[in-house]
């Protein structure tokens, strides 16, 4: 996927995460992702960063949604294994620069 791909991607989940919010949903449910520092906006990001924080946001809205029983749990834990290998894909970079 293209890195402007994966910004119009960010920035639907973004919305999407800001609908569940003014919804009622509490905005710990976002929190690592918040903590991230990582919006669609952040343009100058890596394409690794973008991706990571895409995979945080998805989990967390997957998990909002398994809760509330609209989506399997299941898919919730696949975004979560996703969003851990991104993050170990991130930091062997990191460390390698």
């Amino acid at each position: 996927m293209y890195k402007e791909d994966l910004l119009y991607l960010h920035q639907f989940l973004n919305y999407l995460m800001r609908l569940l919010v003014d919804s009622g949903v509490p905005e710990e449910y976002f929190r690592e992702y918040r903590e991230l520092g990582i919006s669609p906006h952040h343009i100058h990001r890596k394409k690794s960063e973008q991706m990571y924080a895409i995979f945080v946001l998805a989990r967390d809205i997957s998990r909002v949604l398994a809760e509330s029983n609209s989506m399997p749990g299941s898919m919730a834990e696949k975004f979560s294994q996703i969003a851990e290998r991104e993050r170990l894909k991130l930091q062997a970079q990191e460390s390698s620069s």
